[in-house]
């Protein structure tokens, strides 16, 4: 007989090995023993779970009641349902709840009433359960989208129409998908186009055709995605019944694509939501409505192409009809022109003779043309060295500052120096002429403002129109493009000349420039013209004396006008018109004329709205600007003054409350110019900027009196800067150039056209940077009472910096040194002077006190430039400072002058104040 704890033992043993949880409790419900497979299916030890509550292992409310079950027990004896075995729920130690199933039996040991449960795990098979059913229903979905792509494609199978089988398709997908309403668009040409719909709400009314991107159903077409999106209240997409309207609750629009591109889009709406299922099959027949949907195009297009060709074949019958009737007198002509052949071998022998002889003529005509072009411009830089002198020795004249002239002496003084400046705008205008001759001229293309060309014109001659009490005005067409690409310079250069010619002519009444499209009006023959998108008409018309039917032809010739006594009564060359006519040419214009004796006349310059640079008859495009016209007042009043041009040397003096002010774009050369101009004591203001659209905010809301742009300064583009203030500013705002990037003589050239000054960094930049500022600030009409002289003593008098200094001129011509001396020993300064090169050379060998060197560029010998680099090998002048003066305007002439030794650079005519200002940055920095 074995012991109790034998049998114990035994127990213990067999209750470890069940696989399942085995618990035991007494009638309150507190723990008393657990099997280890307990406390793996709920996370607790033993000693976590013996002595406790079995509540402990529910989740609510079981652990609530739980105990009011063992008191029903051991009250009524009624056995709850979960003694026969029943699922329930567990709880693991971390809170989570499980799937269980539990049985329960009472025991007693003792007298003492127990229980014991045995729970088994169901979450393994609740697991197989639920893949079962999730099996079953893919299962189910996916024979529904098979079975529901079965009945589309049967449904529009054999449909040869784009229009059947759309409604074919669009009613079908309505019914399987279950949806209240639909529509189905095609892609042709950009635009979708409706093709059919099922309940769809105002048809053809509101959505025939939609733009790619407009809307919801275009922007999906664009995208190339689905989209499902619940309505809003105004959604154009509505269910209509016979007696409500009501809105969809989903809407779906389903991009349809072929080879990655879009040639369909599908609308649905529905009462309810669609299923992931239903939005799964409704990505799938995309495909299959494409492949359908371009078979049936390509089967209309071969319909199209056999109906086409059935045409062709029968047009080609009649045609081949036609053809054997024209052979039949094609051959009874060819017998009349075999005999013609002989007669026209011979004239054709007798025309080649006769072109030959033409082409000579031609060729000797355009050589003369030519030598004429060339003589023209060597003549002009010819003339502006003894205007150089003259302007020079007038100028000085004028000031008067001996005290020895008197006011007639001074008039006449005033006389010549008015005389040359219109001497030098003279020369201007045969150098445009002359490069436009000998094909020299180019043209610089760019976008322009049509409203900017307005502005610039009406503050050009709103004065002028004010004073002469003209009406003026200028109109633009609204059906005008907003820009037209041309050379801005040359199209301003001529519609002034244009103007100043009509105001000049117009004693009384009225000027207008109209600008609009034109339809006609040019010739024909000018393909430039004929095949422009548009043309753009520029007409200046007038009230005044008008020309002659006989005469309009000749006014465009160089130096022609209607007769003498017109050339005596208003002042002029004769030149604008030859210029104007033959810079039209160069844009691919034309410039024509309608005039009656005494009633007016209309000039109309037309311009294509885009300059053609294909077109081989026309000249290549490069940047190139020569100065802005002057505009030639009239002077048909004798008591009134005749026009002065104003040198910059006289300027008005401002009370000392007026305020000028300085834009410089780059920060550290801006700091300096403030910085320097508070020492000096100068009323001015001084805005920084950092980068280019800071600078153009300025420009816009600042009167600037000068522009630095720093090319180098970091997030600064110098080019396209300029571009900005030559649209914002009127052409005489001030620009100096602060740069130490090489610049190629395009640039170079381009610069220097549109800028006062190009200033490269090195030795004494800053200085003269300075300098030009200052000098910019007097053309301004800035006055600065307290401002120093660069870096001089303050003992040294005013105006008197230069004094005792030794400037050698070197010049073949005398005239030239004599104005140049009579400047310079105006300011007291020694001047030496040599006629040649050569002599120069031997004077400066035998002399090692020369503080400065002028050197004309143009001389016998040694030319200026083996001059200035002969200088340089001399051992005490190889830093001595060189100005180069020349009266040569050729492109990269200001490079070759710098590379070949000279400090600076100065044209004729010379500026006397910025000559002054060069040779103090150079002496005293």
């Amino acid at each position: 007989m074995s012991s109790p704890q034998g049998d114990e033992a035994r127990f213990r043993t067999i209750l470890n090995a069940i696989p399942d949880a085995v618990i035991t409790i007494d009638q309150q419900g507190l723990i008393q023993t657990v099997n280890p497979a307990t406390t793996i299916l709920f996370g607790y030890t033993d000693s976590e779970l013996v002595g406790k509550n079995i509540n402990i292992l529910m989740p609510s409310p079981h652990r609530e009641n739980h105990d009011n079950y063992i008191e029903d027990y051991l009250d009524t004896g009624t056995k709850h349902t979960i003694w026969d075995g029943r699922e329930a729920e567990g709880q693991h130690k971390n809170g989570n709840t499980f799937p269980i199933f539990v049985t329960i039996n009472e025991f007693r040991i003792d007298g003492k009433i127990y229980f014991s449960g045995i729970i088994h795990d169901l979450s393994s098979l609740r697991k197989a359960e639920d893949d079962l059913k999730k099996s079953n229903r893919s299962l189910l979905e996916q024979a529904w989208l098979q079975e529901g792509l079965v009945k589309l494609y049967e449904a529009i199978r054999g449909e040869n129409t784009l229009d059947g089988l759309c409604q074919i398709f669009i009613d079908s997908l309505i019914d399987y998908v279950d949806a209240e309403v639909g529509g189905l668009y095609t892609l042709e040409n950009e635009q979708l186009f409706w093709k059919a719909g099922y309940a769809y709400p105002n048809k053809r009314d509101h959505f025939s055709s939609i733009a790619l991107g407009e809307g919801m159903i275009g922007q999906a077409a664009l995208d190339k995605k689905a989209r499902y999106i619940k309505p809003s209240k105004d959604n154009k997409l509505t269910i209509v019944f016979s007696a409500v309207t009501v809105q969809p609750k989903e809407i779906a629009i389903l991009p349809v694509l072929f080879n990655n591109e879009t040639v369909a889009v599908v609308e649905l709406g529905t009462l309810k939501r669609f299923t992931p299922i239903q939005r799964s099959f409704l990505s799938s027949i995309a495909e299959t409505l494409a492949i359908s949907i371009n078979s049936v195009q390509r089967y209309e297009y071969l319909h199209r192409l056999v109906d086409e060709t059935r045409a062709q074949a029968e047009e080609l019958q009649v045609q081949q009809e036609e053809l054997q009737q024209t052979n039949e007198e094609l051959e009874e002509k060819t017998n009349v022109l075999s005999e013609q052949k002989a007669e026209i071998e011979a004239q054709k022998k007798s025309i080649e003779q006769a072109k030959s002889a033409v082409e000579e003529q031609a060729h000797q005509l355009a050589t003369a043309s030519k030598y004429k072009s060339e003589f023209l411009a060597n003549m002009s830089h010819e003339l502006r060295t003894p205007l150089n002198s003259l302007l020079i020795l007038s100028e000085q004249l004028t000031k008067n500052k001996p005290g020895n002239l008197n006011d007639k002496q001074i008039q006449f003084a005033r006389t010549i120096y008015e005389s040359g400046s219109e001497l030098l705008h003279l020369i201007n205008d045969i150098l445009d002429l002359s490069k436009i001759e000998a094909g020299a001229m180019t043209v610089a293309i760019e976008d322009i403002k049509l409203t900017e060309i307005e502005d610039k014109i009406n503050r050009s001659f709103e004065e002028w129109a004010t004073q002469s009490k003209i009406g003026f005005n200028v109109h633009l067409a609204a059906n005008l493009p907003p820009t037209i690409s041309t050379d801005k310079t040359r199209l301003l250069q001529m519609l002034k000349n244009l103007l100043s010619n009509a105001f000049k002519f117009t004693p009384a009444g009225k000027v207008t420039l109209s600008v609009y499209p034109a339809q006609s009006g040019w010739d024909t023959a000018l393909t430039s013209l004929s095949q422009a998108e548009t043309v753009i008409a520029f007409s200046v018309t007038d009230t005044g004396i008008g020309i002659d039917q006989d005469k309009q032809e000749i006014i465009f010739d160089a130096f022609q006008q209607v007769d003498g006594s017109i050339s005596r009564e208003y002042a002029g060359t004769g030149l604008g018109l030859s210029i104007t006519r033959q810079m039209a040419e160069l844009l691919q214009g034309q410039l024509s004329l309608a005039s009656e004796k005494n009633k007016g006349s209309t000039f109309t310059l037309y311009l294509p709205s885009a300059y053609n640079k294909m077109l081989k008859n026309q000249p290549s495009s490069s940047i190139v600007t020569f100065a802005q016209p002057t505009i030639e007042l009239a002077n048909t009043d004798s008591n009134r003054q005749p026009t002065v041009k104003i040198p910059c040397t006289q300027h008005l003096d401002q009370t000392d409350h007026c305020r000028s002010t300085v834009l410089v774009v780059g920060e550290a050369t801006g700091q300096y110019i403030q910085q320097s101009l508070q020492e000096e004591g100068a009323k001015t203001q001084v805005l920084i900027t950092k980068n280019n659209d800071a600078a153009a905010r300025a420009l816009k809301q600042q009167d600037a009196d000068c522009l630095i742009i720093d090319f180098d300064a970091p997030d600064i583009d110098g080019f396209l800067l300029l571009k900005t203030a030559s649209n914002i500013e009127a052409s005489t705002l001030p620009i100096i150039i602060y740069t130490a990037t090489p610049l190629s003589e395009q640039q170079e050239l381009e610069l220097s056209q549109i800028t006062q000054s190009i200033i490269i960094k090195g030795d004494k930049a800053y200085d003269r940077l300075l300098e030009e500022t200052r000098l910019s600030l007097q053309h301004s009409g800035e006055s600065q009472p307290n401002a120093k002289p660069i870096i001089v003593s303050h003992d040294i008098e005013p105006g008197k910096e230069l004094a005792g200094k030794k400037i050698l001129v070197i010049d073949d011509d005398m005239r030239n040194v004599f104005a140049m001396s009579t400047i310079l020993e105006d300011q007291a300064i020694e001047v030496s002077s040599a006629l040649t090169g050569k002599k120069a050379i031997e004077l400066l060998t035998a002399n090692n006190d020369i503080d400065a060197i002028l050197v004309d560029i143009m001389m016998p010998e040694l030319n200026g430039h083996e001059t200035m680099q002969a200088i340089r090998k001399i051992p005490n002048y190889s830093k001595t400072p060189i100005i180069a003066v020349t009266a040569k305007v050729t492109e990269g002439e200001h490079s070759k002058c710098l590379s070949s030794g000279a400090s600076d650079y100065m044209t004729k005519p010379i500026d006397t104040q910025r000559l002054l200002s060069l040779l103090k940055v150079w002496l005293f920095t």
